[in-house]
């Protein structure tokens, strides 16, 4: 069964506010339904209420690193989808965060349209 921009909810985290307005106004106006976080506990939070079927992750929360939520993610919510983007992309992250973690990784800053190819990609492609 292939997956439509109407069955999917997404949760964007990041603690950069342009970059949640930006890909918050790019993926609700391609028809997704999208939850933005600007702090880890705050979707902690929200995963208490309702589960995504995607998270767009930032690898870097202030003192806070995505990695640790990343494994949180997989150990608890296997079949969440994850995508990351980082600025800050290092040979020990990528270690931390290997392909059984992570379905994408893309590097700040990007293109948007580049952006969206690969989460398109993403889902397109089936999980390994």
């Amino acid at each position: 069964m292939r997956i439509t921009e109407r069955d999917l909810l997404i949760y964007i985290l990041d603690d950069e506010q342009e970059i949640l307005d930006l890909l918050d106004f790019h993926f609700t106006k391609n028809g997704y339904s999208i939850v933005t976080f600007n702090t880890i506990e705050k979707f902690y939070k929200a995963l208490e209420f309702m589960i995504p079927n995607v998270v767009i992750t930032d690898l870097v929360f202030g003192s806070e690193k995505g990695s640790v939520l990343i494994e949180f993610l997989n150990y608890n919510f296997p079949d969440i989808e994850v995508f990351v983007m980082s600025g800050f992309l290092t040979a020990e992250n990528k270690l931390r965060i290997s392909d059984k973690f992570v379905r994408k990784i893309v590097t700040k800053p990007f293109d948007i349209e580049e952006f969206s190819q690969n989460f398109m990609g993403m889902l397109s492609s089936p999980m390994v």
